[in-house]
């Protein structure tokens, strides 16, 4: 290193590129212990195929698995749908003074969060935001993750009088083991089981969906005596689901749970509502299913009878 040191001094005293040896050697170049670099990888946010889906009519879960148990949806979006670029991770900061808050640059960038939940408000932001694009060239949500979200305690909720989640205390102890097992919360558990069935175990959809998380019936190979409806079979394979579409879509909870409605990244109203004047008119996407989930269902409010929403698409079907 001495004698490398001496050749290089003789060659920058001749005025070329560095001003000493040191300064070129302080680059690493010859470093037998050079710096280094650390490159991440961020996951590509997943988009699903467009599936019909109300109470009565979806299309949620993916392809079976020969082993019966539930897996993700295996096709990737049609052709027909429009695609958008991956949404950027930005580092988020989780709720503040209890709403919530996140990056949301773009068209989009007015969050819009109260701290009280109204029919288009609440802490989880604005149906308008939530909805990002539906209204013009498709659905495309800020990037959300669980952490981020303001949500309430199941149990504290399932304490208070005439609390809106009394169907679900039965099932409270299946809604903790999942929740540890997949790792989602027991609140968001529960908002789907509300949202679908009202948490009755029982509900069968126009479609074949079966129980408590509306689980489609190719979802039900391996169901104990062929019993879909098994409480704790549905909620497991409702719940498996919702985790790996979570994951697939790296980490965005409001695609997510958009996505459990049958809704895609760059969903616009004509497309949710292209079944309403059908014989099908329950196929359409609920286009305020997000907004009665995080700001509803979420916050301990029943989204039903507090009438949240803007759109209310589903409503012209009937029962």
């Amino acid at each position: 290193m001495h004698f490398l040191r001496a050749v290089l001094a003789t060659f920058f005293s001749t005025g070329f590129l560095f001003t000493s040896a040191d300064a070129f050697l302080s680059l690493g170049v010859w470093n037998r212990n050079p710096r280094p670099y650390n490159l991440s990888l961020v996951p590509r946010s997943g988009i699903s195929p467009r599936s019909s889906h109300h109470k009565q009519c979806r299309l949620v879960l993916g392809s079976n698995n020969s082993q019966g148990a539930p897996q993700g949806p295996s096709q990737g979006p049609s052709p027909s749908q429009p695609t958008h670029a991956p949404q950027p991770q930005p580092t988020q900061t989780g709720p503040s003074n209890g709403v919530i808050h996140v990056a949301s640059p773009g068209a989009c960038a007015g969050i819009g969060a109260t701290i009280n939940v109204t029919t288009t408000t609440g802490p989880n932001g604005a149906i308008d935001w939530l909805n990002c694009g539906v209204d013009s060239d498709g659905w495309n949500p800020a990037y959300v993750t669980v952490d981020d979200i303001v949500t309430k305690d199941l149990a504290t909720v399932l304490a208070q009088d005439n609390s809106a989640f009394a169907p679900c205390a039965p099932y409270l102890d299946l809604f903790n083991k999942y929740s540890k097992q997949y790792g989602i919360p027991t609140i968001l558990i529960a908002s789907f089981a509300m949202q679908e069935s009202t948490c009755n175990p029982s509900t069968i959809g126009g479609a074949g969906e079966q129980g408590m998380m509306q689980i489609t019936p190719d979802k039900c190979t391996g169901a104990p005596k062929g019993n879909c409806l098994d409480p704790d079979f549905n909620i497991r394979t409702g719940v498996h689901y919702f985790a790996d579409t979570l994951k697939s879509n790296g980490g965005n909870v409001l695609l997510a749970v958009g996505q459990y409605n049958g809704w895609y990244q760059g969903l616009t109203y004509a497309s949710a509502t292209a079944a309403q004047n059908t014989s099908c008119c329950h196929c359409q996407n609920n286009l305020d299913y997000v907004h009665q989930f995080f700001n509803g269902w979420c916050q301990g409010v029943n989204a039903f009878d507090a009438h949240m929403g803007k759109y209310f698409n589903v409503n012209v079907c009937g029962s």
